[in-house]
C-alpha cells in the first residue's frame, strides 16, 4: 500500500518546479549571461559601451557582404569549372530526425512538415499539457502519446520517457523503431527554464582529454544515468538491435557528449547498463548471449545531430566523425554559436563601431581602466573562464 503511495518520479518533479514557479532556472540562466558579457567587458573600461552601438552591426554586416562576394568572385576566377559537392544520401537520416523532433513532445507537430490540422491538433495538445502542467503523471501520458504520433511508431514502443525535467535534466525517451531495427534515445532541444540554463553555462571543462560545454556535459551524464537502464535492457531484449541517439540544437549537443561517453569505456556508464541488464535477466529471462549483444550495441553507438551547437573542442569534434553525424541547414546561427564565437563578435562589434573612438577617447580622459565601468553597474564578478571550440561534433 505504502509503494502504491508514493508519488512517481514525474510528480516529485513537478512539485520542485512549481515551487519554484519556473522562475528560479530562468533567472538563473539570465545571471549567468549577464556575468559573461561583464567578464568580456571589464578589461575594455568605457571603451567597452561601444560594443552596444546599434551602427556597429551595421557595418560589421555590410563587411560580411563584401567579404561574400569577394570570396565568389575568387572561386569563380580561380576554379572556373569547380562543381559543387554532390548532395550524399539523406535518407538514413529520416529515421533521426523524425525522432529528434518528436521529442518535443507536444510540441513536435508544429515542428514538422505537417498539414494545418496536424499542426492544429500538436498546439491544442501542448495547450491542454500546459493546463495540467500540475500533474506530472499526465503530462508524461500526453507527451508520450504524441511523441510517438510523431515518430511514427506505436505508444507502447516507447519503453522509457522522462518528460517532467530540471535544470541539467532535458527531457529524453527509449524507443523501439522496429522498421529500422533500432533502439533510439531521442533528446529534447531548448523548451523549459531549465534548459536555458544548461544552455547558459557555456564555459568549457574538461572532458575525455579534450574540453566542452559545460551544461551540456552535465546534461549528458544525467540522461545516462536515467536513460541508460532501460536502453540497455532494450537492446537485450531484441538481439540485433542496433542503438542511435538524436537530438535537435540543444538535443543535439547533449546527444553527441552522451555519446562520446558510451563510447569512452567509462566505469559509471558501464556500471548504468549492467543494472538494466541484470533486470533484464531476472525479470525477462535474457541469455548472456543477448546481455553481450547489447553492450557491443552501447559501444558501437552512432549519433545524428540536427543543428547541434559549438559544443566541444577540434580534437574530441574530429574524433566524432567515425560514429556522429552533424546536420547544419545553410547559415543557421545555433551550430556556430558557442562562448568564443560571441566573445568574438563582441571584440569586432567594438572595433567596429563609429562610436569607439569617441568612448576611447572619453576613457584616456577620465584616466582609462576598467574601474569606469563601476560607475555603470558593470565591474560586479562574472562567471568561470573558458571558450568552446568553434568546432561540433
Amino acid at each position: 500500500a505504502g509503494a502504491k503511495n508514493r508519488p512517481s518520479e514525474a510528480a516529485k518533479k513537478t512539485a520542485i518546479r512549481l515551487k519554484s514557479g519556473g522562475w528560479w532556472e530562468l533567472e538563473r540562466a539570465m545571471l549567468r549571461v549577464i556575468s559573461l558579457v561583464v567578464r568580456e567587458m571589464k578589461p575594455l573600461g568605457m571603451e567597452g559601451m561601444a560594443t552596444f552601438d546599434p551602427m556597429a552591426g551595421i557595418v560589421l554586416w555590410r563587411e560580411q557582404r563584401r567579404a561574400a562576394a569577394a570570396r565568389r568572385r575568387a572561386v569563380a576566377e580561380l576554379y572556373p569549372h569547380f562543381e559543387p559537392e554532390q548532395v550524399p544520401d539523406l535518407e538514413p537520416l529520416r529515421m533521426g530526425v523524425r525522432h529528434a523532433a518528436a521529442a518535443y513532445g507536444s510540441l513536435a507537430s508544429l515542428l514538422q512538415n505537417n498539414s494545418m490540422q496536424d499542426k492544429a491538433q500538436g498546439f491544442v495538445g501542448a495547450v491542454q499539457a500546459a493546463l495540467v502542467a500540475g500533474d506530472g503523471d499526465a503530462v508524461e501520458a500526453r507527451a508520450t502519446a504524441a511523441a510517438a504520433r510523431s515518430a511514427g511508431i506505436n505508444p507502447e514502443d516507447i519503453v522509457a520517457a522522462d518528460w517532467c525535467t530540471l535544470a541539467f535534466s532535458p527531457a529524453s525517451y527509449v524507443a523501439l523503431d522496429h522498421a529500422a531495427k533500432t533502439v533510439v534515445v531521442a533528446i529534447r532541444g531548448t523548451v523549459s527554464g531549465g534548459d536555458l540554463l544548461t544552455d547558459a553555462c557555456s564555459t568549457s571543462v574538461p572532458f575525455l582529454g579534450g574540453w566542452a560545454h559545460a551544461g551540456m556535459v552535465a546534461s549528458a551524464w544525467q540522461v545516462v544515468r536515467i536513460q541508460m537502464g532501460a536502453t540497455a535492457k532494450a537492446l537485450a531484449k531484441n538481439p540485433g538491435y542496433s542503438l542511435l541517439l538524436t537530438g535537435h540544437s540543444m538535443g543535439a549537443g547533449v546527444a553527441a557528449c552522451a555519446v562520446m561517453l558510451l563510447r569512452s569505456s567509462d566505469a559509471d556508464v558501464a556500471a548504468a547498463a549492467e543494472e538494466g541488464l541484470a533486470e533484464a535477466r531476472a525479470n525477462d529471462g535474457v541469455s548472456q548471449e543477448a546481455a553481450t549483444g547489447a553492450l557491443d550495441a552501447i559501444a558501437n553507438v552512432r549519433c545524428y545531430c540536427f543543428a547541434a551547437p559549438s559544443v566541444c573542442s577540434l580534437d574530441l569534434s574530429l574524433a566524432a566523425r567515425e560514429h556522429t553525424t552533424s546536420v547544419v541547414a545553410g547559415k543557421d546561427v545555433i551550430p556556430r554559436l558557442c562562448y568564443a564565437s560571441v566573445r568574438r563578435l563582441m571584440r569586432r562589434l567594438n572595433s567596429a563601431a563609429p562610436s569607439q573612438p569617441v568612448m576611447k577617447a572619453i576613457s584616456n580622459a577620465l584616466g582609462g581602466g576598467a574601474k569606469h565601468l563601476q560607475s555603470f553597474g558593470l565591474g560586479g564578478g562574472g562567471g568561470g573562464g573558458g571558450s568552446s571550440s568553434s568546432g561540433s561534433p
